[in-house]
């Protein structure tokens, strides 16, 4: 996303380039700069400044370690961690945030302001820490299998490392935290990029395209819950998501999810009152220790791998994990094993090499990415279209032969759908400063909505865009692009003519409401009722001088009303067969307004 470009613009470590700040003591140079903030050592001293503050703030001393977003930095000096706000310099709370005797290790900042640490304690032990601006640091964490260097903080979300998987939590409660801005990192994987985007966790495998798992697990102190995705492991292309949820501080729901990064699939083959621990193989496959009941106050937990039952107790059957080749778990005082459950059938590609991030792929064709460029190819056919840079590409869709893609720009976003089989572009290209989901016909048309308008890739103008909300409400049938209101009506425009893209009729449904179904056929409205079919009339072409058309449909019981471009309101009674027409006044609004 563009926001995504941003964000990591914003994030900054100590290895960013050297550059000349733009305030401070003059003849320095900024060893980091943000939108908002450059970081400069001076002498013996970590100083930072901003263009509202611009006289040097003293972080620290120059041997200090740092970690900044945007406004907010951390600093590690003299053992004591820190967390500033660089626009209030004044008024941050300094207080030291580490244990006297924690050592930081690994250490994150937000662009909202929180800090995530790993800290070490004299005997081993070690703690997954977190605080925002004037909070005391609490604790998501603790244990010995925790990795030093692995921590990640997102708004309010952590990510941390231990015992072979992605640990994910939230330092603050669902009421007091923060939006993101747009997706930060939660930390890379293997091949896999983990971001958040308040409230959804977001992979992307191989710079392929954005996956949503779910929700971040995040407290809810208001009825003592909590819910959301706590665990993640890796292996390849698969993600293994481990989501739990509590009410009353009880068990209530639990499910393991695999996603297949490459493919855009996913299944669920785990599913209980809570999952414990789980493992993913190499080959994509999964085994659970979770809990299925809990009868008379007893948990009764089971090991599950692939839909077979391993074995089935009390609360001690737990603690499974990978040992080699076998799953091995306790079971009371007993440890007990089982061979690995096997590898999932490989799923062939239509196209393109196996090692590729894939940004989308259908029955017959892919987009994929080969060294920063975005490729297409489709079956039957050895031609590879290059689609240009894949740095900037947001989301693709595919319909037919045709790929639509969205990119973000230094301002906004834009939409080029490409012919498959040629690279070429199909339509215009399409600007706005954010494009949603996109509807793209098999005719290589795009319609997508920003700011609750419609817009395609032919430049067509439409008068009412007032959806649902939801891109599914959005369907384009040949050269009729149909939608429906907030107030359950069905709203028509046929598309701009293009001399250089022909979109040719197609006939279809278009709603189905209390048994009436309205359809297109031949440029004809029709509407059926059980044996009845009546012609309505055609539907509203584009915006010509002096183009007639039906604009609007509205059903109520055994009626069905029609609007028309003229200001003409027609009912018809199905039932009963009776045809009433007025002539309405039609108000300039969106969606437009019939006043009969």
């Amino acid at each position: 996303m563009r926001i995504l470009l941003a964000t990591i613009a914003l994030l900054v470590s100590p290895a960013a380039a050297e550059a000349r700040t733009a305030c401070g003591r003059a003849q320095t140079k900024a060893i980091a700069r943000t939108a908002d903030a450059w970081l400069f050592k001076s002498g013996a001293t970590l100083e930072a400044c901003t263009s509202v503050h611009t006289p040097p703030i003293r972080l620290g001393s120059a041997a200090a370690r740092w970690r900044i977003a945007g406004r907010h930095v951390a600093v590690v000096d003299r053992g004591a961690l820190t967390l500033r706000d660089l626009l209030l310099p004044l008024s941050t709370d300094r207080k030291r945030l580490n244990a006297k005797d924690g050592t930081v290790r690994g250490l994150s900042v937000s662009l909202t302001g929180g800090a995530a640490w790993i800290e070490d304690h004299a005997g081993g032990s070690r703690e997954v820490r977190a605080a925002s601006d004037g909070q005391a640091p609490v604790a998501l964490d603790a244990g010995r299998g925790i990795s030093p260097a692995f921590v990640h903080v997102a708004a309010s979300i952590v990510s941390w490392q231990k015992g072979g998987s992605i640990r994910v939590g939230s330092f603050l409660d669902e009421r007091d935290a923060p939006q993101s801005w747009g997706e930060e990192p939660l930390g890379t994987v293997g091949d896999v990029e983990l971001s958040y985007a308040t409230p959804t966790v977001i992979a992307r495998y191989k710079h392929g395209r954005r996956v949503r798992l779910g929700a971040a697990y995040t407290p809810d102190t208001r009825d003592d819950s909590a819910g959301g995705i706590d665990a993640i492991r890796v292996s390849g292309a698969a993600i293994a998501v481990r989501e739990n949820a509590t009410v009353n501080g009880r068990s209530a729901s639990g499910r393991l999810q695999v996603f297949d990064l490459a493919r855009g699939t996913s299944r669920t083959p785990c599913q209980a009152l809570a999952i414990w621990n789980f493992v993913l193989t190499t080959g994509g496959s999964t085994a659970c220790a979770m809990v299925v009941d809990t009868l008379g106050g007893t948990s009764v937990n089971r090991i599950v791998a692939e839909n077979a039952v391993l074995d089935e107790g009390d609360r001690t059957v737990t603690d499974l994990d990978q040992r080699g080749t076998e799953l091995s778990w306790r079971h009371g005082d007993q440890t007990r094993t089982a061979a690995l459950p096997a590898a999932q059938p490989a799923v062939p590609l239509p196209c393109g090499p196996r090692a590729a991030g894939t940004f989308e792929i259908s029955a017959a064709a892919r987009v994929y990415v080969s060294s920063g460029v975005a490729k297409a190819c489709s079956t039957g056919s050895r031609r590879v279209s290059t689609l240009g840079s894949s740095a900037r590409v947001s989301s693709v869709s595919l319909g037919g032969r045709f790929a639509a893609v969205v990119r973000d720009q230094t301002s906004g976003q834009s939409l080029h759908v490409y012919d498959i089989r040629t690279g070429r572009l199909a339509g215009r290209r399409a600007t706005a400063p954010a494009i949603g989901d996109v509807v793209l016909a098999p005719s290589g048309l795009a319609v997508f909505v920003d700011a609750g308008r419609l817009h395609d890739t032919l430049g067509t103008t439409y008068p009412a865009a007032d959806t649902t909300g939801s891109i599914d409400s959005v369907q384009v049938t040949g050269r009729v692009v149909s939608w429906v209101d907030a107030l359950d009506r069905l709203h028509l425009q046929e598309v701009t003519g293009d001399p250089t893209f022909d979109v040719p009729a197609a006939d279809g449904d278009l709603m189905t409401r209390l048994g009436i179904t309205v359809s297109l056929a031949k440029g004809q409205l029709l509407a059926r009722f059980g044996a009845i079919t009546l012609p309505l009339g055609t539907a509203a072409c584009a915006g010509l001088r002096g183009c007639e058309g039906i604009t609007g449909v509205g059903v109520w019981g055994s009626v069905i009303g029609t609007f028309g471009r003229a200001g003409t309101f027609v009912l018809h009674d199905l039932a009963s067969g009776a045809t009433t027409t007025q002539s309405c006044s039609v108000d300039a609004s969106t969606p437009p307004i019939f006043r009969c």
